[in-house]
């Protein structure tokens, strides 16, 4: 049988019609479906299509139409000007200059202790509620399995991880702290694997390529955390990338 290539996104529409056919005929099961179709593109089966497709190159971020890859940076933007209006919309007091601090912090971090007084302000950020800004990113990837949403979903669910992180810095009087767009890198390399495990490979490939490898990672392996193990400073560890 004829072996052409297939891309992912095609694997991707064939999972949602496996599963539609799945349901219209109660007397097969989503395997003998999937083999169905598998054999339908010119394959023996449903894991040889899987593997075929692997097999291919997965798609760069630099690849991306530049549209998408425009949408793509800027969804650190997006996402914390949506953090900000949902911390209004539930009618919190944020005045300018805590919000111009919210901003400073994700964009740059810190580099020296903050003083008392920002210190106090960062510390309200815990009102943003880390577990639901993660949560929705959670249902996000719950809900999709196409690369965009799933980018987001990301995004999403390490800006969660990134307030909880900074003000854990502050509880430990630790002088340092990224900005996300640097947690972000290290946040790939720690957890997007998992957080992300049995999605397309594209969407950890197009995350890499958007936050790539730092030369000091900053993070252990499964961490949330920046530049901190057990409430001490962390040096960081030296990458593959140096």
């Amino acid at each position: 049988m004829s072996k052409r290539p297939i891309t992912r996104t095609s694997v991707e529409k064939l999972k949602k019609e496996a599963k539609a056919l799945c349901k219209a005929t109660p007397g097969l099961s989503l395997q003998q479906v999937q083999n169905m179709l598998a054999e339908r593109e010119g394959f023996r089966h449903w894991n040889e299509l899987k593997k075929h497709t692997e097999a291919s190159p997965a798609p760069s971020v630099e690849l991306c139409d530049a549209h998408v890859r425009l949408y793509y940076e800027s969804l650190p933007v997006l996402v914390f000007e949506q953090i900000l209006k949902n911390y209004h919309v539930s009618k919190l007091e944020v005045s300018p200059e805590a919000e111009l601090l919210y901003r400073r912090v994700w964009g740059g971090g810190f580099d020296e202790r903050p003083s008392a007084e920002d210190a106090g302000q960062l510390h309200f950020t815990r009102q943003f509620h880390t577990e639901n800004i993660k949560e929705i990113g959670y249902e996000m990837i719950r809900q999709n399995e196409s690369i965009s949403p799933l980018v987001e979903a990301a995004v999403w669910v390490a800006a969660g991880h990134f307030w909880r992180s900074v003000n854990y810095a502050l509880q430990d009087r630790r002088q340092v702290h990224a900005g996300f767009k640097r947690y972000m890198q290290d946040w790939v390399a720690s957890l997007a694997d998992s957080i992300l495990e049995g999605k397309d490979k594209c969407v950890l490939d197009t995350l890499r390529g958007l936050y790539p490898l730092p030369d000091v990672l900053m993070m252990l392996p499964g961490a949330t955390i920046w530049g901190s193990i057990n409430g001490q400073p962390y040096e960081g560890r030296p990458s593959k990338a140096s």
